[in-house]
């Protein structure tokens, strides 16, 4: 398994952090341990999706979406949980 340390990540400029993942995610693909067949179908679905990679407004949007659901997913459980009477008061 390659692994990409920290260290070798401040290497790079942010602009280049999706050509390093690029070639981070071939490099696991490569020592996958499947065959050849798959290997190629693999690199070429990652090839079909390098454009992804290097989309700020789409990462962004995602991120954004993201955190906003978590967000408001974490803010209603909280909000239920703080709404709630503890037991012995209510039977009181």
């Amino acid at each position: 398994m390659v692994r990409l340390r920290l260290s070798q990540l401040r290497l790079y400029r942010p602009r280049q952090w999706g050509a390093v993942m690029i070639v981070f995610y071939s490099e696991q693909i490569h020592h996958s341990g499947a065959t050849a067949a798959v290997i190629v179908s693999q690199l070429t679905e990652l090839e079909a999706m390098r454009p992804f990679f290097f989309n700020r407004p789409l990462q962004g949007a995602a991120m954004a979406v993201t955190v906003f659901v978590r967000g408001v997913l974490q803010s209603l459980i909280g909000a239920w949980l703080v709404s709630r009477r503890p037991r012995a008061l209510a039977a009181a």
